[in-house]
């Protein structure tokens, strides 16, 4: 991983964790029984580590 990270990368990667809170949020409250809440976290982790990795790619 780089040294420095620009500051785009870091806007990108602070938007990326607002959004992740939020789906978090949504998991929350859309769901019924502990096991759909367990694999709508698993869901929404493995989409923002995708958009994150992108972040800091780009």
């Amino acid at each position: 991983m780089a040294k420095s990270v620009s500051i785009e990368a870091k806007a990108c990667c602070t938007r990326e964790k607002e959004r992740l809170v939020e789906e978090l949020r949504c998991c929350d409250y859309e769901t019924t029984s502990i096991e759909e809440r367990h694999e709508c976290y698993r869901w929404a982790a493995k989409k923002s580590g995708q958009r994150a990795k992108k972040c800091l790619i780009t």
